[in-house]
């Protein structure tokens, strides 16, 4: 789970250029859903007590949650036009893009190994 702790902590450092306390404040609760994400994919399903698996069960909501974030987000965004990002603000987000593409495929994959109820 070392994606998810890079893209927490580039998240993070994002945070400290955003001056938009609703980007902040969403950005945070994508930090929070990350330790959720976490404590979801680290708990044995197979050895774990009963309320430890409640607990730390998957809330598919965050996925919606993120989805409606993205397209909102994304309709302000201007057109990349080269693949050289001149700003500091371009550098994070293209970073945390990566990062973000790079832990849906590991969750893609992680899932494709063991089902999970996201109920």
């Amino acid at each position: 789970m070392g994606t998810t702790d890079e893209l927490s902590s580039a998240i993070g450092f994002a945070r400290e250029f955003i001056n938009n306390s609703e980007i902040s404040s969403e950005l945070e609760r994508i930090q929070c859903i990350l330790q959720d994400l976490q404590s979801s994919v680290a708990t044995p399903r197979d050895h774990s007590r009963e309320s430890l698996l409640e607990k730390s069960k998957w809330n598919v909501n965050h996925l919606v949650d993120l989805e409606l974030w993205i397209d909102n987000h994304s309709q302000y965004l201007p057109p990349l036009k080269n693949f050289i990002l001149p700003v500091i603000q371009s550098l994070i987000q293209s970073l945390i893009q990566s990062l973000i593409q790079s832990l849906i495929q590991s969750l893609i994959e992680l899932l494709s190994k063991f089902i999970y109820s996201f109920e």
